[in-house]
C-alpha cells in the first residue's frame, strides 16, 4: 500500500539527486542516502528534513542501524 512521499529532484535540503537507500531509526526517523549528492538525509515521520550529513569518503553504499541504535 503507498502511503505518502516527500521531496523533489535536485540537491536542496528536501531534494534527492539520486537516493539508493533508505531506512527508519528506533525513533521513527527516515534515513536516506542521496548518492548524487553523497549525503545521508534525516527525516521524521512526516517527512519534515531535520539534518544532513556528509559521507566521510563519499560515495556511500548503504545505511542501516545495529540493535545499540549505532548508524552504520
Amino acid at each position: 500500500t503507498f502511503v505518502g512521499k516527500w521531496g523533489s529532484p535536485g540537491t536542496g535540503i528536501n531534494q534527492f539527486s539520486n537516493a539508493q537507500w533508505i531506512t527508519i531509526d528506533g525513533i521513527g526517523n527516515v534515513w536516506v542516502v542521496d548518492q548524487g549528492t553523497d549525503l545521508f538525509k534525516k527525516f521524521d515521520g512526516n517527512g519534515n528534513f531535520l539534518v544532513q550529513i556528509s559521507t566521510p569518503n563519499g560515495d556511500p553504499e548503504g545505511i542501516d542501524f545495529d540493535a545499540a541504535g549505532n548508524l552504520w
